[in-house]
């Protein structure tokens, strides 16, 4: 049985079926993140350096190239500082400055473009430390403390859809 709401029709196994969807994908989320993890250890980053040929600049990342390098590097806003970093690369392209970064194995993204990108950690322009790894590991686990927030509102929004809908089929047995 359907019951009318502020405009709009809620069935009752929807709601169920939305409940137990959220609850399904807290439980994921929750065994798929690790709320305590950093940037990965510096042991495991490897090191480029050479002249910065171009930067962009994104909602999501800042983009960069160094002289020398094969591969496409991003700055990720997860990382934190990035409109100093992008500011820094800017500068640093347009009067062919050296940089130098820690980053990740290069990834084949996106796939329907085929470049490969690596994820820098850490940034040096000519000796100048612009973000350290230390900046941005700390940035990644601020940023990774709020999942266990996320899983929760989720879970406890999908508890509550079930509940609603077992007690609105219970009321339209009745």
């Amino acid at each position: 049985m359907s019951r009318q709401t502020n405009g709009t029709q809620i069935s009752s196994g929807a709601a169920i079926f939305w409940g137990v969807l959220s609850v399904g994908i807290a439980v994921a989320l929750a065994f798929m993140v690790d709320a305590h993890a950093g940037a990965p250890a510096t042991g495991s980053l490897q090191s480029a350096e050479g002249v910065i040929e171009w930067t962009a600049k994104s909602r999501r990342h800042v983009s960069f190239r160094l002289s020398g390098y094969e591969n496409t590097l991003r700055f990720a806003l997860k990382g934190g500082g990035v409109s100093e970093v992008a500011a820094a690369l800017e500068e640093a392209a347009r009067s062919g400055r050296t940089g130098r970064v820690l980053h990740g194995a290069p990834n084949r993204r996106p796939i329907f473009v085929g470049k490969w990108v690596a994820t820098a950690y850490q940034l040096e322009i000519d000796g100048r430390m612009v973000r350290s790894w230390e900046q941005t590991n700390a940035s990644y686990e601020r940023d990774n403390r709020i999942f266990p927030w996320i899983c929760g509102g989720l879970g406890l929004g999908g508890v509550y859809l079930i509940v609603h809908g077992v007690r609105r089929r219970a009321e339209s047995a009745a």
